[in-house]
């Protein structure tokens, strides 16, 4: 992974010499008229398609550059911290997805939108992590957003710091010599933020493990909750939720409260989610028609309003707001 690093900089270093000797100026001609000195300049610049395939080549030199980057930090860090928390880099699942699936209907015989769910695709080497604990089928995994996720934590500095307040001490992580336990974080609680929890943090389950190492595909429903990007970094951690007993959602479009049954229709849908998050905005499609309910309370048998339920199999109080 470091040697693809050093590789591809040095790519794109060459790149960037090319275009710097394409850009230079060109002195054309010299001629002389009745004893006067008269010169033309011509700028000898690379022609609009070769200057767009350079800029092409740069661009992507550049993303793969920083994902390398990225790759190795992860790497690095899983290396470090203690299984099975782990971060990975986020990507949006596609009709790859829907292709290699099983295309689910509803009871009325309308097809099921592939991304109505909350189910996670991960490397097969967290399923090993997983099958080392005590986790149930279906494996139900949070996942926090991180913040800067390449400025780590000094524990030595910050650890004088944590009778000051809440600020904590940074230290910039650049190069790959510079990774060791003292400016790698030592858990997640280094990585995530114990605020707005429900804007940090989404529930859902792993359906399969058979992606790229440190790769995470998420439903765009997820992706969107939590503001990520792809080849953002964010942080799994396996869970086990409490049953929940009750829930209220909120249709944020009008016109679903005009079709028929439409509790029925969320009581059938919710059959393809694990998990609930509370604040959380999930998809529902009826008739090829996307419907967004925020997830306004969730209860469980000994708690109320609480942040993570899951639905797995449980017969639950449904309120439609």
């Amino acid at each position: 992974m470091y040697h693809n690093l050093v590789l591809c900089k040095k790519f794109l270093n060459t790149l960037s010499l090319c275009i710097l000797l394409f850009s230079f100026n060109r002195l054309e001609s010299i001629k002389t008229n009745n004893g006067r000195l008269n010169y033309s300049i011509s700028i000898k610049s690379p022609s609009e398609l070769l200057g767009k395939l350079v800029n092409k080549l740069v661009n992507v030199s550049t993303e793969s550059y920083n994902r390398a980057k990225k790759e190795l930090y992860v790497e690095d860090v899983n290396g470090t911290i203690g299984k099975p928390v782990k971060l990975f880099l986020v990507l949006e699942q596609s009709d790859l997805f829907k292709r290699c699936n099983n295309t689910n209907y509803s009871e009325d015989g309308s097809e099921i939108s592939f991304s109505d769910h909350d189910k996670v695709l991960l490397p097969p080497s967290f399923f090993e992590c997983l099958k080392d604990g005590d986790y149930n089928v279906p494996f139900q995994l949070l996942v926090h957003k991180i913040h800067n996720p390449q400025e780590v934590i000094d524990p030595k500095r910050s650890n004088n710091l944590a009778n000051k307040g809440p600020k904590k001490d940074f230290i910039k992580l650049t190069d790959k010599e510079e990774i060791n336990e003292c400016t790698i974080q030592s858990n997640n609680e280094d990585y995530i933020s114990q605020n707005k929890i429900s804007e940090e943090c989404i529930s859902c389950s792993a359906i399969e493990f058979r992606t790229d190492e440190n790769y995470i595909y998420l439903p765009k429903w997820i992706i969107n909750n939590l503001k990520l990007k792809p080849y953002d970094i964010v942080l799994v951690e396996p869970v086990k939720l409490s049953d929940c007993t009750n829930v209220e959602l909120k249709c944020l479009e009008k016109g679903f409260y005009d079709l028929k049954n439409v509790k029925k229709i969320l009581e059938d849908r919710l059959k393809y989610y694990s998990t609930l998050t509370i604040n959380s905005v999930i998809p529902i499609t009826v008739d090829k028609k996307t419907y967004n309910f925020q997830v306004v309370k969730l209860d469980t048998a000994e708690y109320q309003n609480v942040n993570h339920v899951s639905i797995q199999d449980v017969d639950i109080n449904l309120k439609l707001l």
